[in-house]
């Protein structure tokens, strides 16, 4: 499914980003194509195009930054 994400997943997202920025780790999760495919969302907030992979509850399964920066 692909949509936009609520506010709060744009504010876990940027949380997510800062804390590892902060500890130099990349977060991301490894997932097969098809679930990309299910379950990524786009989101644009300040300047940053992320790549979302929800679980199947919705939740926030991981993130990618794929343009611009945060």
């Amino acid at each position: 499914m692909i949509g936009l994400a609520t506010d709060h997943d744009v504010q876990f997202i940027l949380a997510r980003a800062k804390d590892s920025a902060n500890e130099g780790v990349l977060q991301q999760n490894v997932i097969s194509q098809d679930q990309a495919l299910q379950m990524v969302w786009l989101i644009l907030e300040q300047g940053g195009y992320y790549f979302v992979y929800r679980n199947v509850d919705q939740s926030v399964a991981g993130w990618i930054l794929v343009g611009g920066k945060h």
